[in-house]
């Protein structure tokens, strides 16, 4: 069982609902555009910041979320930087993610959308000293501004298994 602070953090990543999966093949590595190369590591870097938290390094951990992220994503973040490090704290919570694999679904003009599948270990004094692996699928809307792709949306799609 995840302990409340280890899943306020889980949960605060997955606040900002909105993206929708839309059924399309993800761009072929050997063909894919600049544009779809950069899309795509912009919502790999995201949602590994977003799954890569440290009660040791919340406030480094929060400014690199904020990095990517843009609109609605960054908002909720922001509003959210004082009580990060205060939740993670007592239990010792932390969240180490890796991304396993990622691919477009849409791109269009300035706007894409991206699927993302990750795993994190989740550990906690509340969880023992191995932790929990959880198996994330993420679902990035990203905005290009200024020539530079950033997270505008996010949802976990399912539930963390």
């Amino acid at each position: 069982m995840v302990g409340a602070a280890t899943f306020l953090v889980l949960a605060a990543a997955a606040t900002a609902i909105g993206a929708v999966t839309r059924n399309a093949d993800a761009p072929n590595a050997s063909s894919a555009s600049p544009t779809e190369v950069a899309a795509l590591a912009a919502a790999r870097s995201e949602s590994l910041a977003l799954t890569t938290i440290r009660y040791q390094s919340a406030d480094a951990d929060l400014a690199r979320i904020l990095a990517g992220a843009t609109g609605q994503l960054r908002s909720q973040f922001e509003k959210q930087k004082q009580q990060l490090s205060s939740t993670l704290g007592p239990n010792h919570s932390s969240s180490t993610g890796m991304i396993l694999s990622a691919g477009l679904t849409s791109l269009s003009g300035d706007t894409a959308t991206a699927v993302v599948a990750a795993d994190a270990t989740v550990s906690g004094s509340d969880l023992g000293p191995s932790g929990v692996v959880k198996h994330y699928r993420i679902v990035v809307t990203l905005q290009r501004q200024n020539g530079r792709w950033l997270a505008s949306d996010v949802s976990f799609e399912g539930q963390p298994q």
